[in-house]
């Protein structure tokens, strides 16, 4: 199972830029402090969901949402490649 941190940092790549592998755990941090930089290091990979203005966060129900619809979309989207290929 590929680990995956969310959280905003230098090694982050944006979400859209990424392909979300399969299976895939999750870790979120809260909004104050994040996740810690230690589970940060266990990841495989970190993906932030980039946001404009004075904040830098969102709130991580919010965060999670988004991250797994895109997650949904991305494996659906696979699946009917794979059926229209065999």
């Amino acid at each position: 199972v590929t680990l995956w941190g969310v959280e905003t940092t230098s090694k982050s790549k944006p979400l859209w830029k990424t392909q979300i592998p399969r299976p895939l755990a999750l870790v979120f941090g809260n909004e104050l402090v994040g996740v810690d930089a230690e589970v940060l290091q266990e990841c495989d990979d970190l993906v932030c969901i980039p946001t404009l203005g004075v904040k830098n966060s969102l709130n991580v129900a919010t965060c999670a949402s988004v991250l797994i619809w895109e997650a949904l979309r991305q494996w659906d989207e696979a699946d009917e490649e794979d059926a229209s290929t065999s």
